[in-house]
């Protein structure tokens, strides 16, 4: 059993944005949100607006060896914000990175030497195709399917719109740990 760490990226839209997230029915986090307000309209008109991480949490994981799914839910309790992809820890040793053929492992993002596997329908989730299941699948926003309120697709890559009020609940597929290249 090891800790690994999650990473909920998208914006906050509200100086009062507060969450309550559950992972596998236990509350991981509850409070205000610290990441920088970035009005709503200004995601869609620049160019310098990315996603950064707007919770991050760890939890121990029972079975590093296998990729195992688990239930995410985050519910907004005040302001807004808009949630994206997930980046799942996939290691947090440089040489088993460093093992993979070429410049490292190229499926991984560093952030202060926890490296996390690339979000979406790609590499370790799929080829990139329709039907690849990305990091989040089952998704739901008030209990209804995104299609019903105008997203379609995998929603690979989708951030969502969520207010006071408002919950995403989704399945999370979380990776094996990595493990040296061979």
């Amino acid at each position: 059993m090891a800790t690994k760490r999650i990473r909920i990226r998208g914006y906050n839209h509200a100086v009062n944005s507060a969450t309550t997230i559950t992972f596998d029915g236990v509350e991981v986090f509850s409070g205000a949100l610290s990441a920088e307000v970035i009005d709503e309209s200004d995601v869609w008109s620049k160019d310098d607006t990315n996603p950064v991480a707007i919770v991050e949490f760890e939890y121990n994981n029972a079975d590093d060896t296998q990729e195992t799914e688990h239930s995410l839910r985050i519910e907004v309790t005040a302001g807004q914000i808009r949630v994206g992809q997930i980046w799942i820890e996939a290691t947090r040793d440089a040489a088993i990175v460093n093992s993979y053929p070429g410049v490292g492992f190229n499926g991984a993002n560093e952030i202060a030497g926890v490296y996390y596997y690339n979000p979406g329908d790609q590499g370790v989730y799929g080829d990139g195709s329709e039907s690849a299941l990305p990091e989040r699948t089952n998704i739901l926003i008030n209990d209804a399917e995104p299609i019903s309120i105008g997203y379609e697709g995998n929603y690979s890559g989708h951030t969502f719109l969520l207010s006071a009020g408002d919950t995403f609940a989704c399945t999370l597929r979380v990776p094996a740990t990595l493990t040296t290249y061979s």
